[in-house]
């Protein structure tokens, strides 16, 4: 499935589950039957969704070095393939966050190249940490402070016409900071941001990621908003990579 197709069923998904329904007014009788409150069981949290990110940056493929600079829309042109989903297990207060991303694309967009080319690129992104929710001062507000690491697989691909083909495949890991704020504003809303940083050996990272919520009723939700997630690899001259990926985002998922 390429990400027009994605897009397309997320809004068709977001159509449908918006249709009024008899059914969900029995769940939606309290705060308590929408969002799910602390236990001594696990509950898990599974949100598939289409991310549609501008990438800015520069690239540097054996010796080889280009720019990229395309919005969102551009991107409906460059993917071949794309999937993503963040997940949260739950015990009482005790978390576990995972966010996955995977991109396929070619361009031939390129930036101040040294001959007319193209670029191929897999790209896997990772988040994943834990820590403990802490209650705010307010009802409905919560605070989430974990720990862990981000990363990424790229595995490049630039073919510049009359120069040859050449390959790359970089991969890093760092220690990140997670911080994930919860602000319920009605029974059924929620503004809930994700912010990470952190640093490696010649690396460093961010993730800025607003969100909005809707709980139809306990089980399914709608998530939408903007997510902006840069990386900068200091290596030889062979080895260097400056990314800015920035974009909408919007996903429909459960709790169970």
């Amino acid at each position: 499935m390429n990400i027009k197709r994605i897009l397309a069923t997320a809004a068709v998904i977001l159509i449908v589950a918006g249709a009024p329904r008899s059914g969900l007014a029995a769940d939606a009788g309290g705060d308590s039957d929408v969002f799910a409150t602390a236990n001594n069981t696990w509950s898990f949290e599974v949100v598939p969704y289409a991310w549609l990110p501008g990438l800015k940056g520069d690239v540097t493929v054996r010796d080889y070095s280009v720019g990229l600079d395309q919005s969102f829309s551009d991107i409906f042109k460059s993917v071949k393939f794309a999937a993503a989903a963040l997940g949260i297990a739950r015990y009482e207060n005790w978390l576990i966050y995972t966010q996955v991303d995977y991109f396929s694309l070619s361009t031939d967009k390129l930036q101040h190249p040294p001959a007319r080319g193209s670029l191929d690129s897999k790209e896997t992104l990772y988040t994943a940490g834990g820590g403990y929710r802490f209650n705010g001062w307010a009802s409905g507000q919560t605070f989430d402070v974990l720990v862990g690491a981000q990363g990424f697989n790229i595995d490049n691909t630039l073919t510049l016409y009359r120069l040859g083909r050449f390959e790359r495949t970089r991969t890093a890991a760092d220690a990140v900071f997670i911080f994930r704020p919860s602000f319920q504003f009605s029974q059924h809303w929620l503004f809930n941001p994700t912010m990470s940083v952190g640093a490696g050996s010649n690396n460093n990272t961010y993730q800025l990621q607003p969100q909005f919520q809707y709980q139809f009723n306990s089980t399914w939700e709608i998530r939408f908003g903007y997510r902006k997630l840069h990386y900068k690899f200091t290596g030889d001259r062979n080895n260097t990579l400056d990314l800015n990926l920035a974009g909408p985002l919007i996903g429909f998922g459960a709790t169970f």
